[in-house]
Protein backbone atom coordinates (compact mmCIF):
# COMPACT_ATOMS: atom_id res chain seq x y z
CA UNK A 1 0.00 0.00 0.00
CA UNK A 2 1.25 3.48 -0.88
CA UNK A 3 0.01 6.64 0.82
CA UNK A 4 0.49 10.11 -0.69
CA UNK A 5 -0.71 13.50 0.50
CA UNK A 6 -2.18 15.55 -2.36
CA UNK A 7 -3.91 18.88 -2.84
CA UNK A 8 -7.03 19.29 -4.90
CA UNK A 9 -10.46 20.71 -4.89
CA UNK A 10 -12.43 17.67 -5.99
CA UNK A 11 -16.07 17.72 -4.94
CA UNK A 12 -15.36 19.50 -1.66
CA UNK A 13 -14.23 22.78 -3.31
CA UNK A 14 -11.91 23.48 -0.38
CA UNK A 15 -12.72 25.69 2.62
CA UNK A 16 -13.72 29.34 2.31
CA UNK A 17 -12.69 31.63 5.20
CA UNK A 18 -13.21 35.38 4.89
CA UNK A 19 -13.53 35.16 1.12
CA UNK A 20 -10.28 33.16 0.75
CA UNK A 21 -10.49 29.63 -0.68
CA UNK A 22 -8.11 27.08 0.86
CA UNK A 23 -7.57 23.72 -0.82
CA UNK A 24 -7.99 20.77 1.53
CA UNK A 25 -5.10 18.38 1.98
CA UNK A 26 -6.23 14.93 0.88
CA UNK A 27 -4.72 11.47 1.04
CA UNK A 28 -4.55 9.04 -1.87
CA UNK A 29 -4.11 5.34 -1.13
CA UNK A 30 -2.84 2.98 -3.81
CA UNK A 31 -3.26 -0.72 -3.20
CA UNK A 32 -1.66 -3.27 -5.53
CA UNK A 33 -3.14 -6.78 -5.65
CA UNK A 34 -2.91 -9.73 -7.99
CA UNK A 35 -5.46 -9.76 -10.84
CA UNK A 36 -7.36 -12.78 -9.52
CA UNK A 37 -7.87 -11.09 -6.13
CA UNK A 38 -9.23 -7.72 -7.31
CA UNK A 39 -12.94 -8.58 -7.14
CA UNK A 40 -12.62 -10.11 -3.68
CA UNK A 41 -10.58 -7.20 -2.31
CA UNK A 42 -12.99 -4.57 -3.63
CA UNK A 43 -16.17 -6.44 -2.67
CA UNK A 44 -15.16 -7.71 0.76
CA UNK A 45 -12.59 -5.09 1.85
CA UNK A 46 -10.13 -7.93 2.37
CA UNK A 47 -7.27 -5.42 2.42
CA UNK A 48 -8.48 -4.41 5.90
CA UNK A 49 -8.34 -8.01 7.13
CA UNK A 50 -5.99 -10.24 5.18
CA UNK A 51 -4.83 -10.94 1.66
CA UNK A 52 -6.73 -13.51 -0.41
Amino acid sequence: MTRSDVYGRGNQKGVVVGGENYDMLKTVLMLVVESDCVAAVVKENIWQKEMC
